[in-house]
């Protein structure tokens, strides 16, 4: 008797606990998610706000006039350099080349730079060149900047796992994703479209002294 008593009670108790723990997890999911959003939304909040600040700031940055020049202070021991990036590459106007202030700051503290992106292969790989190497706009500013201000360059990269032009590793520099043609770094290729590995360290081969030359 007391087995069908417990028999009926897990009948009526398994049910209830399983709606109950999809009930605690579905609010959890639902909990997660709001989170998430509320979260980007403050992102998007924020990078607009400093966006806007940036356009507003001119002649508003900190007086650092009387600060130490970083590069001199350390010349004896190794060259200091900052990251920056081209406002004309994305119209980026938190970017640094192209902002008379962050332009004069940089000359003045630093004797190297690094670009953030423009060097990357996404935007300076060219099936049409010999070398499949043209500088890009945004690049040839930054490099046309470091030259008239006698700061060195840092090439930032040569090869990248990411923002490399698909045709690298297309068949005649055909890139297919889907059976359409694609430019997209992000598209997954087809894969009857892809070249050999030996073609492709070639071509990488080809570009790198591409750049170097």
């Amino acid at each position: 008797m007391k087995t069908g008593k417990n028999k009926k009670w897990m009948l009526i108790i398994l049910p209830a606990a399983v709606a109950m723990l999809f009930g605690v997890f579905a609010e959890q999911m639902t909990k997660g998610e709001s989170e998430t959003s509320q979260k980007e939304s403050e992102t998007v909040e924020r990078v607009e706000i400093m966006q806007e600040e940036s356009e507003t700031n001119t002649g508003k940055y900190a007086d650092t006039s009387s600060y130490e020049e970083l590069d001199e202070l350390y010349k004896e021991y190794f060259m200091l350099g900052t990251g920056c990036e081209a406002i004309d590459h994305w119209n980026n106007q938190l970017a640094e080349i192209g902002n008379p202030e962050k332009e004069a700051l940089i000359s003045r503290m630093y004797n190297s730079i690094t670009f953030g992106n423009e060097f990357k292969p996404a935007y300076n790989f060219d099936a049409s060149s010999e070398t499949l190497f043209t500088v890009d706009f945004a690049a040839e500013e930054l490099l046309d900047w470091a030259k008239e201000n006698g700061v060195k360059v840092r090439g930032h990269v040569l090869v990248w796992h990411a923002q490399v032009n698909p045709s690298i590793f297309a068949k005649d520099f055909k890139a297919y994703s889907g059976g359409n043609l694609t430019v997209s770094d992000t598209d997954v290729l087809d894969e009857d479209c892809l070249v050999s590995r030996e073609v492709l360290l070639e071509r990488l081969k080809t570009y790198i002294y591409g750049v170097l030359e």
